[in-house]
C-alpha cells in the first residue's frame, strides 16, 4: 500500500507561508500523480489471469481488457481489447 506524504500544519499565514504551502502542494500532487500513474501502468500490463473456453462471446459475462478465450465453434483464440473480441491468430 502506498504511503502518501503528510501536509504540514500552517497557522497565521504570511505571504511567505502561502508560497511555501503552494510549493508543498505542488510536490504532494506531483508525487501522488506519479504513484497513481505507476499503479495504472502496472495494472494495464497484467497478463491474462484466466483463459476462458466458450461457444460464443455472450458465454463470457463481463470480460476485462486482456482476457483470452478459446471459442469452440470457430476453433480460435481471441483476446478482449476492452471493447471487442479480436482474433489472436
Amino acid at each position: 500500500m502506498a504511503r502518501y506524504p503528510e501536509l504540514p500544519n500552517f497557522n497565521n499565514y504570511t505571504d511567505e507561508d502561502l508560497m511555501e504551502m503552494y510549493q508543498v502542494m505542488q510536490r504532494y500532487t506531483s508525487q501522488l500523480t506519479l504513484e497513481l500513474d505507476t499503479r495504472d501502468a502496472i495494472s494495464q500490463q497484467k497478463i491474462a489471469e484466466r483463459v476462458y473456453t466458450a461457444v460464443t462471446t455472450t458465454d463470457i459475462g463481463s470480460p476485462q481488457a486482456g482476457a483470452i478465450a478459446y471459442f469452440t465453434i470457430s476453433a480460435k483464440f481471441k483476446g478482449f481489447n476492452g471493447t471487442a473480441w479480436v482474433d489472436l491468430s
